[in-house]
């Protein structure tokens, strides 16, 4: 889970208001819930940029909480398990076919979670000296996706899994530009709400 919340200070506010009424809780109740939206609109944004995600995953994962004038406080939370590696980008997206005892095709699967860097090759694990190799396979579920054999046997098989939304979201630049472009809007929605008050 990750969560970005922003708290309030309204004595700068009830500055400008000149005087301590519930008009300058409602400025900043509404300036808040317009900022934590901007939030979520932030975070599908930016991660879809760099990742291999679509916004509707991003925002698959977001709930937001809105402020009221008797708590001001806003929280944006991702709530979300580890993806697929097949839900973000992995090729070729078809089963491993056996040309000879010693050749198949494809040679190897290659996959890539963020969009700078280009895809990599994907290797399973060790296993008694060897390596697993991955392999695409739809299971009697109907589940399609990257495996690899844990033991060196047929089976038991492991899904190769990519990380959750919400440890994406938690990278370090995604966050910066998130928390950027939250405090811009918030001082521009403030001085938005103090304008329609004071009229």
């Amino acid at each position: 889970m990750l969560q970005v919340s922003i708290d309030s200070n309204i004595d700068e506010i009830e500055k400008k208001l000149s005087e301590i009424t519930d008009r300058s809780r409602l400025v900043m109740m509404r300036a808040m819930n317009r900022t934590a939206r901007n939030i979520a609109t932030t975070t599908k944004r930016e991660v879809a940029s760099r990742y291999f995600v679509k916004q509707k995953q991003v925002a698959d994962t977001l709930k937001i909480s809105k402020a009221s004038k008797s708590n001001l406080e806003v929280a944006v939370v991702s709530k979300g398990e580890k993806l697929e590696l097949e839900k973000f980008k992995v090729s070729p997206r078809e089963p491993v076919k056996i040309i000879s005892r010693e050749e198949r095709t494809p040679k190897v699967y290659k996959a890539a979670v963020k969009k700078a860097g280009g895809l990599k090759p994907l290797y399973g694990e060790r296993v008694s000296g060897k390596q697993s190799k991955p392999f695409f396979a739809t299971t009697k579920k109907g589940t399609q996706g990257i495996f690899f054999r844990s033991r060196g046997k047929a089976y038991p098989i492991k899904q190769v899994m990519g990380p959750a939304i919400p440890q994406i979201i938690d990278n370090k630049e995604i966050m910066e530009n998130i928390m950027k472009k939250a405090n811009e809007t918030l001082e521009k929605r403030i001085e938005h709400e103090l304008s329609r008050v004071m009229k």
